[in-house]
């Protein structure tokens, strides 16, 4: 302090320092605490990496695994793997089903008590009253015939029940020789 009387400006200079020194240590906490947040962010991204890899090598091995069972070549799962060739779908996983389609074609319209056809108010279509043995006949069908695709298969099954031969109806009061009971 006695400097002070011989040098009025050791005080300000004093001051000044010390505001330094100050903002120099903020400055470094500020530089660890985003040191730290990297650090940490690293991390992270290092523990999702090695997720990420032990996910895929799990996606390479499931596509060796189906591979084989499907009967593909090496060259044909490695093809798979860099993502050049599709990996074919199971004849039993791709159904494509369009379930209005197989109510609208195997139902049959639904109607007043006058006979006229009912429609949805909101999109004006059709209503069908559902057929849940003829769905489950035609989904039998598909299934035994290995069709994947409901409108082929509605196509050819409905295709097959117009050719089919009808049998005759039989008339009540008669049996099957002719004659009236």
């Amino acid at each position: 302090m006695l400097k002070s009387f011989d040098d009025p400006m050791a005080v300000y200079n004093l001051s000044l320092s010390e505001f330094q020194r100050q903002l120099q240590g903020n400055a470094d906490k500020r530089a660890d605490a985003t040191l730290q947040l990297a650090k940490n962010r690293d991390a992270r991204e290092g523990a999702k990496a090695s997720r990420d890899a032990a996910e895929h090598q799990g996606k390479m091995s499931v596509i060796d695994a189906l591979g084989a069972e499907r009967g593909m070549s090496p060259t044909q799962i490695a093809a798979v793997k860099a993502g050049v060739l599709k990996f074919p779908e199971d004849k039993a996983d791709a159904y494509e089903v369009q379930a209005g389609d197989v109510t609208s074609l195997l139902g049959t319209p639904a109607v007043d008590k006058d006979g006229n056809p009912l429609a949805d108010p909101m999109t004006g279509k059709q209503l069908v009253n559902r057929d849940p043995a003829k769905e489950a006949a035609f989904f039998q069908w598909m299934r035994q015939n290995n069709i994947t695709d409901t409108n082929k298969g509605l196509a050819i099954y409905l295709g097959q029940q117009q050719n089919a031969p009808q049998a005759p109806a039989s008339v009540k009061g008669r049996e099957s020789s002719g004659k009236v009971v």
